[in-house]
């Protein structure tokens, strides 16, 4: 590796000592899910003032991320309409990364909307902060589904996510690497999984590798997504629509939503060769490619995702222990690649990073 990201493979391994709460003290005092549905309601009513005639909840499989909630209502003029609740229950692991609250997505995307970006609309936060109100977009997100509409589709992704690095001073984007020394939002995941989770050394070997083969600062930061990719657009046939799932956005390093669109890519399927991300990308904002920096920031994306897991572990009850083992093991793998073995990353179906484009 060359250039502004260039970085040497040696690591070392330290595991701080921690204070691990209990699982009880974690998830603290829940309402049933009855009682939530009543709850966003409630708000809902207030504050749209319309009559709520159905509130059904969907959460991802996974269950990483906030509740999602489709409330169908009647509007004044007697028709139906659809808007998205997003709620924060306290059961998962963004409930524990205080700087992704449900306020700060809400506000980001409201500015976002409000600057032309290609974004759901924001209605109403709730004044304590757990919940949100959106617009439904229409379309599906399933890029598997995109069938030949595929190219168009990655096409216009691509000029949406460059005009999302290229967004005016309205939305702030200022950030330095945190306490740690960690680039981009690396802290803000690290902080929570030291106080509330069992060391894993895994994890904590990537920590360390990450600290000491941080790349230098990028010539301008951006607002990054952090999640990019196939599965967070919507779309209608060739029509895109709208970039979603918003709660992991923060300033950093451009190559960082690169190395997202990489991990959705070979995570969720259906994405094809990443340098059908990568050319529109390159050419509709002008970028340097750095084919380092993704790379590092490939691991980083695995050492979140690792930490999010065990975050979710921490307090969700009851715990489906399977999901966990991926997300160790991309680290794992990350960390044989730092040696320069390949076959763990080659085997469970990651490609190496395109030197050039």
């Amino acid at each position: 590796m060359t250039g502004r990201h260039a970085m040497t493979r040696d690591r070392s391994l330290t595991t701080p000592s921690r204070i691990i709460p209990s699982k009880s003290d974690l998830q603290g005092s829940r309402m049933d899910i009855d009682s939530i549905r009543q709850t966003l309601i409630a708000f809902v009513e207030n504050a749209m003032g319309v009559a709520v005639s159905k509130m059904e909840h969907k959460r991802d499989s996974i269950g990483f991320s906030r509740m999602i909630w489709t409330a169908e209502v009647i509007d004044r003029a007697g028709k139906s309409k659809d808007y998205i609740v997003r709620h924060d229950d306290g059961n998962g692991p963004f409930s524990l990364i205080t700087t992704k609250s449900i306020t700060h997505e809400g506000r980001l995307i409201d500015a976002l909307f409000k600057s032309g970006l290609a974004v759901p609309e924001i209605f109403a936060i709730s004044d304590d902060g757990a919940s949100l109100i959106m617009e439904k977009c229409g379309g599906i997100a399933d890029f598997n589904e995109a069938g030949t509409a595929k190219p168009a589709l990655t096409r216009s992704f691509a000029a949406c996510l460059a005009r999302l690095h290229a967004t005016d001073s309205a939305v702030p984007t200022s950030a330095t690497d945190g306490p740690a020394g960690l680039p981009g939002d690396l802290d803000e995941y690290l902080a929570p999984y030291r106080q509330h989770c069992r060391p894993n050394s895994i994890i904590d070997a990537g920590i360390d590798w990450l600290r000491a083969n941080k790349p230098g600062a990028p010539s301008k930061r951006v607002l990054v997504h952090g999640d990019a990719g196939p599965g967070n657009f919507m779309f209608d046939g060739d029509r895109f629509i709208a970039l979603i799932d918003w709660e992991m956005a923060h300033p950093g390093d451009p190559m960082e939503d690169l190395a997202a669109i990489y991990f959705r890519t070979y995570i969720r399927g259906g994405g094809g060769d990443i340098l059908d991300w990568y050319r529109p990308y390159i050419a509709a904002s002008g970028q340097s490619y750095d084919a380092g920096g993704i790379e590092y920031f490939r691991f980083a994306q695995f050492c979140k995702a690792a930490m999010l897991a065990e975050l979710f572990r921490a307090t969700a009850s009851p715990v489906n222990e399977a999901i966990f083992a991926a997300p160790l093991k991309r680290v794992e793998a990350s960390l044989r690649w730092a040696q320069g073995d390949t076959a763990l990353l080659d085997e469970m179906g990651f490609p190496p990073i395109p030197v050039r484009l």
